[in-house]
């Protein structure tokens, strides 16, 4: 950047885009209606990983990578937390307040009908300064 070369955003890279964030949204929302719950019931979102690091959290409710439900003080960025939470799983895994279960999220009946609906990016309005 900065250096007058030129950057080129293809059809296969807004695919990808499309399917990472359809993945989050349809992951998200399946994990919360099987547990009964909405966005308005999480007091904290909480987003790991590098990709949490370096996305502006208004463009990721733009985009649909966070719902537009929660606001943003609500939405915490925590880094590359996976060794830690592995770690802390592991070692405190007998002293969690509630059970730890694995969930295939394409065993859900609905997965593939919200997983396409969930890759359509949603048509937002510009967030205001």
């Amino acid at each position: 950047m900065g250096e007058g070369n030129a950057v080129y955003l293809t059809q296969r890279d807004v695919q990808q885009v499309q399917l990472a964030s359809g993945a989050i949204r349809a992951g998200t929302r399946l994990l919360l209606e099987h547990a009964g719950l909405s966005f308005d019931a999480l007091q904290t979102i909480y987003v790991a990983g590098g990709f949490g690091n370096t996305i502006d959290p208004k463009h990721a409710r733009r985009l649909g990578l966070l719902p537009p439900e929660v606001p943003l003080e609500r939405i915490k960025f925590c880094g590359n937390t996976s060794l830690a939470g592995a770690r802390r799983f592991f070692i405190e895994r007998q002293t969690l307040d509630c059970p730890v279960r694995h969930l295939e999220l394409a065993s859900f009946s609905q997965f593939t009908e919200v997983f396409a609906e969930s890759m359509i990016f949603p048509i937002t309005e510009p967030d205001r300064p």
